[in-house]
């Protein structure tokens, strides 16, 4: 499969698919950058990226080739022209002025970002499985272990390709953070940059509504309560009325039936003696 090295790193089709499409748009754009074209903002979908990333470096590939071939044609001309020159004596023509040596390609990929608002995803922590990488490792001593995403984003001369490209083959190894690690490092960002941290006033909230939720609660237990035993309290004050009625009636119902009876006996009395 055909290889293309740029900025110290090899891609093939392969490698291109196993990146992130973030990372092919980075990728696609630095290519770009370094042919003078135009960037894009983004991709269709994945094999779009893939495709047009591919694309891009097949270009760039051919130019670079192209311009060496063209540096090589030019130097054999030279040669040739001087083996055909014969013993006239020519005018020597003026030496042309040293051209001055040209800046090196600046890696925009490799300047630190400015980052919006950290995801989870960036405070992943890279884990080094190998002393030394057998390619690219033009920036390797730049990425220590334990430094998360968000520090190689925010860093100088680090890129989300390199991270990629050691990923995908093996050299680095992505931890994922536990939620409190989350927390503290976005924490510790918003303090960094001087911002207000909204997950801190979100908390605040949450802890107010739930004091407030349990203060309510409270209060309808207790209503409830209180119902409750004002029910139990009537329903008491019923029964003991009942009851008093019940013992009246019964006292009522005796004093009646007492009294019947001696009038019964009075009368039995009477008749017996006449």
């Amino acid at each position: 499969m055909t290889k293309i090295t740029f900025s110290s790193a090899d891609y093939d089709e392969a490698t291109l698919k196993g990146m992130e499409d973030v990372d092919l748009l980075s990728l696609r754009n630095l290519v770009a950058t370094n042919m003078g074209v135009s960037t894009i903002k983004s991709f269709r979908d994945h094999d779009q990226a893939v495709e047009a990333t591919w694309k891009a470096l097949n270009k760039w590939n051919e130019k670079a080739t192209a311009e060496e071939n063209q540096a090589a044609g030019e130097a054999i001309g030279t040669v040739a022209a001087s083996a055909t020159t014969t013993g006239a004596a020519k005018t020597p023509k003026p030496p042309k002025p040293v051209a001055v040596p040209k800046e090196p390609v600046e890696v925009k990929g490799a300047k630190p970002k400015t980052v919006k608002r950290p995801t989870r995803n960036m405070f992943r922590r890279l884990q080094k499985l190998v002393e030394k990488p057998d390619r690219g490792g033009k920036r390797w001593d730049n990425y220590k272990d334990g430094m998360t995403i968000l520090d190689t984003i925010e860093g100088d001369d680090m890129t989300q390709l390199d991270v990629s490209f050691y990923v995908n083959n093996g050299y680095v190894k992505l931890i994922e953070p536990t939620t409190e690690e989350f927390e503290t490092g976005l924490s510790a960002w918003f303090a960094r940059n001087g911002i207000d941290d909204p997950t801190a006033e979100k908390k605040r909230k949450d802890a107010e509504r739930a004091s407030t939720k349990a203060t309510k609660d409270a209060e309808r237990e207790s209503a409830k309560k209180k119902r409750d035993d004002d029910k139990a309290a009537k329903d008491a004050e019923r029964e003991a009325a009942k009851k008093k009625r019940d013992d009246d009636k019964a006292a009522k119902d005796a004093g009646a039936s007492s009294a019947g009876a001696a009038i019964a006996g009075a009368t039995a009395a009477g008749t017996a003696t006449s």
